[in-house]
């Protein structure tokens, strides 16, 4: 019987080959091999998912292929890529963005050595860039997050503090902490994160070992565009969404991401934000 990878690599594409091929060669020059890279076509057309997937599978990559007969969502799209594969790690690597080579070298050897940590991000570069015509062109390159050292659950609560792509989970943290919310079209990533968040804590390596694209001008929209571009208005009003229901969580219930949120707030209010004590006190008081 094959022994499951250590890590699945979990792929969401739709109608981008160019896309989905650029990020095939971003898995395939990991120095770690030990992975299964999935594919989730949700959607789109078949064609371009399958001969790609050929082609990695002929160079040595284990590959699967899932097709969804219509678009169901980035949240079920990241739920069939994970259920579908065995694995101790879980690294959501979609079709825009990239890895340098040592990002799941790096991630695994965190958890081996950190067994108390859900989770691991590292160092992201931000690279703005046009696609015309099948070809892309960097426009910009900066960091995404410049002073992430440590991920306080108060300040990932405030805002997203990372991509996707910058991120390796443990399989059982996910079993924990529940599937990706399909009810969301954006976001989804960031309320999975806080749930994560919430059951423990995600480490942080300062090298920058990923790469999240956005594409700007005439392609910032259509099949080629980011949804922080071509749907800032869904991103506006699910961050308004995701903050009330934080909230409403803890009127109801008591202490959880709403308090925290409100805490932070008022904290930033009082011009005490700036000192890191009272990130410590809250993570320390508000979750135990």
């Amino acid at each position: 019987m094959e022994l499951a990878k250590r890590v699945a690599v979990v792929t969401r594409t739709r109608n981008r080959p160019q896309f989905l091929l650029r990020a095939a060669e971003s898995v395939r020059s990991q120095t770690c091999q030990d992975f299964v890279w999935v594919v989730v076509n949700d959607g789109g057309e078949r064609a371009g998912v399958d001969t790609i997937a050929d082609q990695m599978r002929c160079s040595g990559m284990d590959v699967q292929v899932i097709h969804h007969d219509k678009c169901l969502g980035r949240g079920a799209a990241a739920n069939s890529g994970i259920t579908a594969a065995k694995s101790e790690f879980i690294a959501i690597h979609d079709d825009d963005d990239g890895w340098y080579p040592g990002f799941l070298d790096a991630g695994i050897a965190f958890l081996d050595s950190k067994s108390n940590f859900q989770a691991v991000v590292c160092g992201v570069d931000e690279i703005r860039e046009r696609f015309n015509n099948g070809v892309f062109y960097i426009i910009s390159k900066k960091q995404f997050y410049p002073k992430l050292t440590r991920v306080f659950t108060v300040d990932l609560v405030t805002r997203n503090l990372f991509p996707p792509i910058a991120m390796l989970f443990r399989r059982s943290a996910y079993s924990a902490v529940g599937p990706f919310d399909v009810a969301l079209p954006v976001l989804e990533d960031w309320e999975f994160n806080v749930r994560l968040a919430m059951a423990g804590d995600i480490g942080v390596i300062s090298d920058t070992l990923a790469s999240y694209h956005v594409r700007v001008s005439e392609s910032a929209n259509g099949d080629a565009g980011n949804s922080i571009v071509s749907e800032r208005h869904l991103h506006e009003e699910y961050t308004t969404i995701l903050h009330n229901r934080w909230v409403r969580q803890f009127m109801s219930t008591g202490l959880g991401p709403g308090g925290i949120l409100a805490i932070s707030h008022l904290l930033k209010q009082h011009r005490l934000g700036r000192f890191i004590w009272w990130k410590w006190l809250v993570n320390k008081i508000v979750l135990r």
